[in-house]
């Protein structure tokens, strides 16, 4: 039972850290001429809302928000 739970576990974290780290450094985005406002732009090629730093309160990319359609 304890082999099952550990390879139960163990694969777990490992999809977790792959989700987490899938979408590579975000970098913040903008085009105030063509109305767009920020955004994170990742090195996959998506794009997300900022989120909040829990320490500042300040926007950040990194780690970036919920996914959005790219402008």
């Amino acid at each position: 039972m304890l082999p099952k739970l550990l390879l139960v576990t163990v694969t777990l974290f490992a999809t977790m850290m792959g989700l987490s780290t899938a979408q590579g450094r975000c970098e913040n985005e903008a085009d105030p001429q063509e109305g767009i406002g920020n955004f994170c732009y990742c090195e996959d090629g998506t794009c997300h809302a900022h989120s909040r730093d829990p320490k500042t309160a300040y926007e950040t990319c990194n780690p970036p928000g919920v996914e959005i359609p790219c402008p």
